[in-house]
């Protein structure tokens, strides 16, 4: 499903994984997953509003690790929505956080990212960025 220009936010986009439940803001992402089961949270990327370049993350590390299961990054396809305006339909590889919680945990779990990103705004520099996460397991 194509991801909505309404999680971008300037030329970086946090890209919310369609079938969340949950909210999103700047800084943290609430989602649920069901115990047993792997949750792909959230795609990592930028991209240029009027050119659709893709423009690479770096350092992206896991800062705090889950306490009820483990995360990884893995690259896959993303495809922006319609409403990207002249990026609809454009589709990158970016790095996805997936979440395995504990075989048979049922709770709440935790995960920070970091990365750096390249900023473009009358000049080029590195910005760095966190996303925090709250997952709840479900039965």
């Amino acid at each position: 499903m194509p991801i909505p220009a309404r999680h971008a936010a300037a030329a970086i986009a946090i890209l919310a994984l369609a079938g969340w439940s949950g909210a999103a803001s700047a800084d943290w992402i609430e989602s649920t997953v069901r115990h047993g089961q792997s949750a792909q949270l959230s795609p990592i990327m930028t991209y240029g509003k009027n050119d659709c370049a893709s423009y690479p993350i770096k350092d992206l590390k896991i800062t705090v690790p889950p306490a009820h299961g483990s995360a990884t990054f893995v690259t896959k396809k993303v495809t922006l929505g319609e409403d990207t305006g002249v990026c609809s339909g454009t589709a990158f590889d970016a790095p996805w956080l997936v979440y395995d919680p504990t075989p048979g945990y049922v709770g709440t779990d935790s995960i920070s990212i970091s990365w750096k990103f390249t900023l473009y705004d009358n000049g080029i520099f590195m910005k760095y960025a966190t996303r925090d996460f709250t997952i709840n397991v479900s039965p």
